[in-house]
């Protein structure tokens, strides 16, 4: 798609058009299309092949561009052309250029999105006139040696301030280097003035001299009080960089003394267990087979679940902190998509995430001690954390046969919902960041609090009326003085509201469920699904979905395949709110 195909497509009140690495060669071309855009106000040129631009670009009020990685021939031209630009304030150009540009266009105050401080424009025109004042002190005389004095000083000046920026990643000292700079401006005007002085009276001259050398002094005095100042800061953040940097290293020996007792028990059980085997191995009994092997993790993970249910008491267990829980979760959710699509290949029935966690435990561990001990702990970390976290509550509730497992998905995108909408919101508000500057803002949000005005725009856009003014009252209620709730607070009474509804939408179901699921397996077979459906399909409808849920006639399906299926349309979901 050519350039000018791209710019007719786009809105006429665009603020940002985007083209880079589209082949551009010459803006001459695309400049009187973009000029249809009167809000226009970021513009994106960055790899593309342009050597120059044009002239005269006043009537482009662009206040954002980006240039980078376009083989440009001549700096001078190229920021001469800038300059034409009334409103450009933010340049984002190839590194090597930077000093040159900070040199030459000393309006801009963004050279690839860091401050550019100098010396502004009005500054320069105001010690100008103050220096033709002293000038004309002189009566004339000695006019073209001073205009030259003063072109040289000023360039002098510039050229080291430019320099002195381009190194320097402080904002504090950039703008101690402008103040310097605007000192060393001022001192041609004082030198020169003592100086026509000292021709017609050299005792106030000296008395000037003395003046001028003790305010130097007061001021380089004072740029260096500055200096080790801010060395100062620096130094407390380093001290506190270190102190964190020590709790993080305790930490890390306290969870490794643990893993070494861990360690410790899984290489005595490792011990015996090649003992059995190596006894094993000298007898004539070597049947092995992968249906032999899976009937065998099949038997362990029954037996297994059956200890952990009878004898809870008895297990050891210990509580796991809430971060690995969640990434325990997340693996055990993983495995199981990948067990479920080996066992749809293998024409396998699917397994409850009941069944998948002891299995998922035995592939990890092996071992039946550590297997009941891990899902002991696991079981009653759920139990602790799911009232104050709802991804831990859900993922109990899909253990317990509750909330079918694709629910968690639809977490997932309220959670990525959340975030393109804080991004939104961020991005009108401040139009002129940069897409850099927008993710730093919406970065610092989520590690932060939300304003409760955000909160409440984010859950207005998401909810209706009725479900926005509910989940308002309880923003409101977790508010501090200040306006202000935390994002993770936030992101849980959401999520915990979306797991409210979803709870409530499937109430009658699990009702009903659980009365035809007699053991609580969490499966049924053919014949109870029957009774299941049996009020609310004909059939025909129930050979449908009979097709949907047991295509291989293994005679065992799930709770989250039935809802599953019964909430992928109109048709089926409409059984599923009648039962």
């Amino acid at each position: 798609m050519n350039v000018e195909h791209i710019l007719q497509q786009l809105h006429p009140n665009s603020q940002t058009i985007n083209l880079d690495f589209r082949g551009v060669d010459d803006f001459s071309q695309i400049y009187p299309h973009l000029l249809k855009f009167a809000k226009l106000r970021k513009l994106n040129l960055q790899g593309n092949k342009l050597q120059t631009l044009i002239d005269n670009m006043q009537d482009l009020q662009i206040e954002e561009l980006d240039i980078i990685n376009n083989p440009f021939q001549d700096i001078n031209e190229l920021c001469k052309q800038l300059k034409s630009l009334p409103k450009l304030q933010k340049l984002n150009i190839n590194k090597e250029l930077e000093a040159q540009v900070q040199k030459l266009l000393p309006g801009i105050r963004y050279v690839n999105q860091k401050e550019f401080q100098t010396i502004k424009q009005r500054d320069l025109q105001n010690f100008a006139i103050q220096f033709d004042f002293v000038r004309g002190l002189y009566q004339g005389q000695q006019d073209l040696q001073l205009q030259t004095k003063f072109d040289e000083h000023v360039k002098t000046i510039l050229k080291d301030l430019g320099a002195r920026q381009a190194k320097e990643n402080n904002r504090y000292q950039c703008r101690g280097n402008v103040l310097r700079a605007k000192y060393g401006l001022q001192e041609l005007s004082f030198i020169q003035v003592i100086e026509y002085i000292s021709s017609h009276d050299d005792r106030v001259a000296k008395i000037l001299k003395l003046i001028h050398d003790e305010h130097a002094q007061i001021f380089k005095e004072f740029c260096l009080l500055v200096e080790e100042f801010e060395q100062q800061d620096y130094e407390v953040q380093f001290k506190q960089t270190i102190q964190k940097l020590e709790t993080k290293i305790n930490q890390y020996q306290e969870e490794m003394v643990e893993q070494n007792h861990t360690i410790e028990v899984l290489q005595q059980e490792n011990s015996k267990y090649l003992e059995l085997i190596i006894k094993h191995s000298k007898s004539d009994n070597r049947v092995v087979g992968v249906q032999r092997q899976d009937a065998e993790i099949l038997k362990e993970r029954n037996n297994t679940s059956d200890i952990l249910q009878q004898s809870q008491i008895q297990i050891p267990h210990k509580i796991i902190p809430i971060i690995q829980l969640k990434e325990t979760i997340n693996e055990i959710y993983e495995s199981k998509i990948k067990s479920d699509i080996r066992n749809y290949e293998s024409q396998q029935p699917k397994e409850t995430m009941e069944q998948h966690l002891y299995t998922y435990l035995h592939h990890k561990y092996g071992l039946k001690s550590m297997i009941v001990e891990q899902a002991s702990s696991i079981i009653q970390s759920i139990k602790k954390y799911s009232d104050n976290d709802s991804e831990v509550s859900v993922f109990g509730k899909i253990l317990r046969n509750e909330c079918d497992e694709e629910f968690r998905i639809v977490l997932i995108q309220v959670k990525q919902t959340i975030c393109e909408l804080l991004k939104m919101f961020l991005k009108q508000k401040n139009p002129f960041k940069s897409t850099s500057e927008i993710k730093e803002l919406v970065l610092h949000k989520i590690q932060n609090n939300l304003n409760l005005d955000e909160a409440f725009e984010i859950v207005q856009y998401m909810y209706n009326s009725e479900d926005s003014t509910q989940l308002r009252q309880q923003l409101q209620s977790k508010a501090d003085q200040k306006r202000h709730i935390q994002f993770s607070v936030f992101l849980d009474l959401v999520l915990g509201f979306q797991l409210f509804t979803h709870d409530k939408f499937l109430k009658s179901f699990n009702k009903a469920f659980k009365s035809v699921d007699k053991e609580r397996t969490g499966i049924l077979n053919e014949q109870q699904l029957r009774v299941l459906l049996a009020k609310v399909c004909d059939e025909q409808d129930l050979q449908r979905l009979l097709k949907l849920l047991d295509p291989y006639h293994n005679n065992q399906i799930t709770y989250s395949q039935i809802v599953s299926v019964l909430s992928q349309d109109g048709k089926n979901l409409n059984i599923l709110q009648k039962i």
